[in-house]
């Protein structure tokens, strides 16, 4: 029951920090791409950069908190060569861009079609994995495997 239940606690700490963090890239790419005030953008890139640093402060101790109530460490893997790397590349991606505006650079184009699969990716990953997670705490020591399966079919691993 205390490994169930701290599946389910480490389920909601990581939805919240990986639903957040891809809310606030998509809004600063949205500010990017509609070309909004400069005070509006700036905002947006603290908030972004807020979510940045909570997401790799609070992450490894999560990761530890579902290796020890769930013991599903395959997550780690899933969130590591997933789901990092598109946000590695927004990340690159959108600094580069908030970097140019500041600048009042023209040179730096937003582009939808390199954001766009990117961040569908992440939240499709993200919804699948709090799943996994809660269905596996939910259903502690019960059989799961044909939902366990899906898993990399929903979300592929890089």
């Amino acid at each position: 029951m205390a490994a169930s239940q701290a599946g389910m606690d480490s389920t909601i700490e990581l939805s919240k920090l990986l639903y957040e963090r891809r809310t606030r890239t998509e809004l600063l790419a949205a500010a990017l791409k509609s070309n909004s005030d400069k005070k509006l953008i700036e905002d947006r890139k603290v908030h972004y950069d807020q979510s940045y640093v909570e997401w790799n402060s609070r992450w490894p101790g999560l990761a530890l908190k579902i290796r020890d109530g769930a013991g599903y460490s395959e997550i780690e893997s899933y969130i590591q060569f997933a789901i990092m790397p598109e946000f590695k590349q927004l990340d690159t991606y959108l600094t580069e861009g908030y970097t140019e505006f500041m600048k009042n650079s023209s040179t730096w184009k937003y582009d939808s079609s390199y954001v766009r699969p990117r961040l569908k990716k992440i939240l499709d990953c993200s919804y699948v994995i709090t799943e996994h997670i809660w269905v596996n705490s939910k259903f502690f020591g019960q059989d799961t495997k044909e939902f366990n399966s899906s898993l990399s079919k929903r979300c592929p691993r890089k």
